[in-house]
């Protein structure tokens, strides 16, 4: 991945009660264009090394999900062009 997609929380939202705004990755993106929606945005408050743990995670889980989504689809249709599609085109 090469890029994030980078939006703003309101205090109250991941960071906690006080009202300051906190930078957050809500996606990924590659260098060919594939986007990867995060479950949950990935706060940037802290530490490079602590958010970069942390996006890699989500990264993966987000692939995990979008995977096990498109496998059940065409087990259920039985459609193996079906899963390739949604595994290429999420």
């Amino acid at each position: 991945m090469s890029a994030i997609d980078i939006g703003s929380l309101q205090g109250g939202g991941l960071g906690g009660p006080e009202a300051q705004e906190v930078m957050a990755a809500v996606a990924a993106c590659s260098t060919d264009g594939e986007i990867v929606s995060l479950r949950k945005p990935v706060e940037l408050a802290e530490g490079t090394d602590v958010w970069l743990k942390r996006l890699e995670s989500e990264v993966g889980a987000g692939i995990h999900s979008g995977i096990e989504a498109a496998s059940k689809i065409a087990l259920d249709t039985n459609n193996l062009e079906e899963l390739a599609i949604n595994v290429i085109c999420g």
